[in-house]
């Protein structure tokens, strides 16, 4: 397990630098600055540059900026004056995170319920409706959610806010935006992976025992889907942890996609390049949590390398 450890966190870490480099050089070599800005001085213009050092070549900047990171500082924000990258992070990421975990207990949820139903009940016209809410979610994009959410529920009936995040009821619709999608696709790969325990050949040899379906499900079946669905399940936790650009623009939530999209708006190098850094460090760790989990409960994963 050590040596397992040790490779994955190898991986990540050089998977970091490239991206980091990659991010660097691109970001460096849009043109402009970030202080074009049509009423700036050429003279301003020079001492700005001079300030956070866009004078110098990018190669020393990149070294510069590297150390930096080593320390644990993303720098400045180039466009909001005194702000660290830091602060801003930390500020932004308890609202990122209520909202991305709440998205995806509920996805989850509804995913396994819709996916469960829709095997229980395979040929009835229950799974019929369950595989049509469930193809209907992954058809339409989180933005219309939202943007009809908005305009139902939060304009026409005004049962819940449609900007910020000033009380709990705030967040019921962008969740409820960002948790449709996936709940499709966990209910489609439930039912999937159910359907397909089914046809082995122990459940044969259950049935003969004399268990029901219903036993069987319950205690043979959930381990194995749910293996099935965990790298589903990191890739989306990943993804609802790091920011949902769209959703938090739509619903105006300070988080860190909106701050994201604010950043390249405004071409602020230290904020794209710290909370691209940051993203960075969040897929990481989730992939490194769901790669231990698949090695602790997936024998054939346990027992890799061993002969």
């Amino acid at each position: 397990m050590i040596r397992y450890l040790g490779k994955r966190v190898g991986t990540g870490a050089v998977s970091l630098l490239c991206l980091i480099t990659l991010t660097f050089f691109l970001v460096h070599s849009m043109p402009g600055t970030p202080f074009d800005a049509g009423n700036v001085s050429e003279q301003i213009l020079q001492v700005l540059e001079h300030k956070y050092g866009l004078d110098q070549p990018v190669s020393v900047q990149y070294f510069r900026y590297m150390g930096m990171i080593f320390r644990g500082d993303f720098g400045i924000s180039m466009k909001k004056q005194g702000v660290a990258v830091n602060q801003l992070i930390m500020r932004c990421i308890p609202v990122t995170a209520r909202l991305g975990i709440s998205a995806f207990f509920l996805a989850c949820v509804l995913g396994t319920v819709l996916g469960g139903i829709g095997y229980r009940r395979k040929g009835s016209w229950i799974a019929v409706v369950c595989r049509g809410i469930r193809s209907t979610a992954i058809a339409i994009p989180n933005y219309v959610y939202g943007l009809g959410f908005m305009l139902i529920f939060g304009v026409w009936l005004k049962w819940f806010p449609i900007a910020g995040i000033a009380t709990g009821k705030n967040y019921v619709l962008p969740v409820l935006s960002l948790a449709l999608y996936p709940a499709g696709t966990i209910a489609t790969m439930v039912e999937a992976a159910l359907s397909e325990e089914e046809q082995k050949e122990y459940v044969v040899l259950l049935r003969a025992k004399g268990l029901t379906s219903a036993e069987i499900l319950r205690h043979h079946f959930v381990k194995p889907v749910f293996l099935q669905v965990l790298p589903y399940l990191g890739q989306l936790l990943a993804y609802l942890l790091t920011g949902c650009f769209v959703i938090e623009n739509i619903f105006t939530i300070p988080g860190l996609g909106r701050e994201f999209v604010t950043a390249i708006t405004n071409r602020d190098y230290t904020v794209i390049m710290g909370l691209t850094i940051f993203m960075g460090i969040v897929v990481t760790g989730v992939q490194l949590v769901v790669d231990i989990l698949q090695k602790m409960l997936d024998p054939r994963i346990r027992n890799e390398g061993t002969y």
